[in-house]
């Protein structure tokens, strides 16, 4: 039985439909940033962001992403790497150690990667062995392969979300989360009740959002609270 609290292959290919939301509502933020920086320059933001997501289904845009942006240290040499060479013959594949994780899984096209906090000075076991399998066949059915651009699609979103948590008084939260589901849900229906059909598709969609980021938050804790397994050390 795999110990729990790890990252599962199978969760970081959830995660693109996590990001589709956010996604969506990027497109949103890049029109009013084109918008107020005028024709030009923000048609070219514009498709420099697009653009940039395309490039990280490249096995060069998938290694800046993973080793600039996620910060994975490279793990050539160690067993990790035999065991994936051993799984997928003939595959390119990159293999990193993942900083604040633990488990093993597959990111992008090209990349597996084992969490640093499963890095230990044990043995190898049976759930790593399985967990490593798991990674190699969702690389090979290109599971995760959507999971690196998606993200930097999100991310116009997810930093202005960022950036509003941030002004937020810590004590008010807690309020702003549980209060702003039914302000949107309010605001959704007031609109399609007046016609307003884009205004309400855009409520329905920040909605999907924030119960999504509210449900990875609550996955999140609960990995926190859960025993982390040692591993055999990279």
């Amino acid at each position: 039985m795999r110990p729990s609290g790890w990252v599962r292959a199978g969760q970081v290919a959830a995660g693109v439909g996590r990001l589709l939301p956010a996604a969506v509502l990027s497109v949103f933020v890049v029109v009013i940033a084109a918008a107020f920086l005028g024709a030009t320059w923000g048609l070219l933001i514009a498709v420099v962001w697009l653009l940039t997501g395309f490039a990280a289904f490249t096995r060069v845009g998938e290694r800046a992403v993973v080793r600039g942006f996620l910060r994975y240290r490279p793990a050539p040499g160690s067993w990790l790497a035999a065991d994936v060479a051993a799984l997928g013959p003939g595959r390119r594949v990159q293999v990193y150690v993942a900083p604040g994780l633990s488990g093993v899984f597959s990111v992008g096209g090209h990349t597996v990667a084992v969490g640093a906090r499963s890095v230990g000075g044990g043995t190898r076991t049976a759930p790593l062995h399985d967990a490593t399998v798991e990674a190699v066949r969702d690389l090979c059915r290109w599971r995760t392969r959507v999971q690196l651009p998606m993200l930097w699609w999100a991310s116009p979103w997810l930093l202005c979300m960022w950036v509003l948590a941030s002004l937020i008084p810590s004590r008010l939260m807690a309020f702003v989360r549980l209060a702003a589901p039914a302000f949107l849900i309010a605001g959704s229906v007031i609109s399609l009740g007046q016609g307003q059909f884009a205004a309400a598709g855009l409520g329905v969609v920040i909605l999907c959002d924030a119960i999504l980021s509210q449900v990875a938050r609550s996955r999140q804790r609960s990995a926190g609270r859960a025993p982390i397994p040692t591993l055999a050390s990279v």
